[in-house]
């Protein structure tokens, strides 16, 4: 559409590598708008931070995160008009990860209304065994639009906006919108340190990560500016996963980026009534071992007996192999899932239960 960028198998977007090295950047009218973009998650413990973005100290970047499956399109598509798709965990952090599984999505659209914005879906779940406490996962943004030393950040709050624009003549409007419910805070970093924010220029340490990802400062410029835009703060216990979605948007002023991403609010809400209807009685897992060569199984638990149907279909929604009606009291089950006879591929597990329709996405492999 209007916009460009690339999404990373390791929770970069704009550019896999520093120094807006291995990718597009984040695009419109022909011009790259951002130096720097990056998921990253936290929790007050320490606090820890993980994310690939830039590190510790100047001239060092985080690298956090590492692909379990890498991004690969989901062609044809079955969401928007370019779907994407991948998983990474924080593994690589060490001693200090999180122990996260991140399970992303990605979608954009090319109708009228729809073309100045990409939406990025991120699905984490806490696999560390203990409960994460004040849990916030944001996008962080170091924004270079046009003269980057002519850039501010300001917040839009009533549209869970934070955005950053050039003061210079037709100066470019760019902004991330927070698209799921819980909290939003936007941090707008004066990239020096100007009026007592955080100083990325002389390095971006954990605490001050968690700090911008927390913490709500309204407006930052004119110079170069970064930008944090968040949901939290959140308690994950052992096991539980929350969604966190984001518009990326462009556009030639703040009224067109606010219409977008009311456009792109619509959209995801649309998405997720559409394809995940609400798990009211039900706690279900993701289709382990994800990707599968074999028999694979869905882990669950029912907080009141249940009639659960499972059905496996293919990425155009046909149905492959229907596993029947279990009839199954409260509590804790497991059902295989014998998916060996699959040929290699992508798939969707659809369960009913007492009315309610999920959606697991599983791979065979070869």
């Amino acid at each position: 559409n209007e916009v460009k960028t690339t999404v990373t198998s390791k929770g970069r977007s704009g550019y896999n590598l520093p120094d807006q090295l291995e990718g597009l950047g984040f695009v419109y009218k022909d011009s790259s708008l951002v130096y720097e973009m990056g998921l990253m998650i936290g929790t007050s413990t320490g606090p820890n931070v993980s994310d690939n973005v830039r590190g510790e100290t100047a001239g060092n970047t985080d690298e956090d995160f590492a692909p379990v499956i890498p991004v690969y399109q989901i062609n044809p598509p079955v969401k928007s008009h370019f779907d994407l798709t991948g998983q990474f965990n924080d593994d690589p952090a060490g001693a200090m990860m999180l122990n996260a599984q991140v399970s992303h999505k990605s979608f954009a659209w090319n109708e009228t209304g729809h073309t100045k914005y990409v939406i990025l879906e991120y699905t984490i779940t806490n696999m560390s065994g203990s409960t994460w406490t004040a849990f916030h996962a944001g996008i962080f943004a170091d924004w270079d639009i046009m003269d980057y030393n002519q850039n501010y950040a300001a917040t839009d709050a009533a549209t869970k906006l934070g955005y950053a624009y050039s003061s210079q003549t037709g100066g470019i409007y760019a902004g991330i919108r927070l698209l799921t419910s819980g909290p939003f805070i936007h941090y707008a970093i004066d990239n020096d340190g100007t009026g007592g924010g955080a100083n990325i220029y002389d390095g971006y340490p954990s605490s001050e990560k968690y700090t911008t990802l927390s913490t709500n400062r309204s407006d930052a410029g004119m110079r170069d500016i970064a930008s944090v835009v968040s949901s939290g703060p959140h308690t994950l216990n052992a096991g539980d996963s929350i969604v966190v979605a984001f518009a990326l948007i462009a556009g030639d002023d703040l009224n067109d980026i606010i219409t977008s991403g009311n456009n792109a609010q619509d959209k995801y809400d649309h998405l997720t009534y559409a394809c995940y209807l609400p798990e009211r009685d039900v706690q279900f897992g993701e289709v382990f071992p994800n990707p599968t060569d074999g028999n694979a199984s869905i882990a669950f638990n029912l907080k009141e007996r249940s009639l659960i149907e499972l059905d496996i279909m293919n990425i155009s929604g046909q149905e492959m192999m229907s596993l029947g009606q279990y009839q199954l009291q409260t509590g804790s089950h497991q059902l295989p899932l014998p998916v060996a006879l699959l040929k290699p591929g992508i798939y969707f597990l659809k369960i009913n239960q007492n009315g309610h329709r999920i959606i697991r996405k599983f791979i065979v492999s070869d």
